[in-house]
């Protein structure tokens, strides 16, 4: 496949705005959860707590990590699963301030959020999500010219 860029210089480019928006997501998703965790549900016994806690962490991690697989296959559609995260974690830790919890706990809970939007958002992820795209592009035109060329080579085997 001729015109597919190689891995290191679009590693090098990319990866930091990759890595920084599936570490928003752990680091947010984590922070929403125990916020809610320790507000909303506070009067829930600890085991129970602890036990639902650990599992709503569990498919938000599945979550992020399929969100970015497919991003990194060349779904752009696969974006808006993480805006949606980022999005939910915010409408999730916004409504705890009239728990008062702890300043630097709520802050951080705002911050990977709004962090992982702010790069979803940045021209380097914007290029790096096209670029994923013909990259795309590029491996199914090339699977379809295989299939022509053996096609044509064994026509009893079409």
């Amino acid at each position: 496949m001729s015109g597919v860029p190689s891995l290191k210089p679009f590693l090098l480019e990319h990866f930091p705005a990759f890595i920084g928006v599936i570490l928003a997501g752990c680091l947010g998703g984590s922070a929403a959860i125990s916020l809610a965790a320790s507000t909303y549900f506070a009067d829930v016994p600890m085991a129970t707590n602890a036990s639902v806690s650990w599992f709503v962490v569990i498919a938000a991690a599945l979550f992020v990590a399929n969100s970015n697989f497919l991003v990194v296959r060349g779904r752009a559609w696969a974006v808006w699963g993480m805006v949606a995260f980022f999005t939910t974690c915010l409408l999730v830790v916004l409504p705890t301030l009239h728990y008062r919890p702890h300043w630097f706990i709520y802050s951080e809970s705002l911050f990977w959020p709004l962090l992982g939007l702010l790069l979803i958002n940045s021209k380097g992820y914007r290029s790096m999500v096209s670029k994923l795209v013909e990259v795309r592009r590029l491996r199914e035109a090339a699977k379809r010219s295989e299939e022509r060329r053996v096609g044509k080579e064994c026509p009893r085997c079409v």
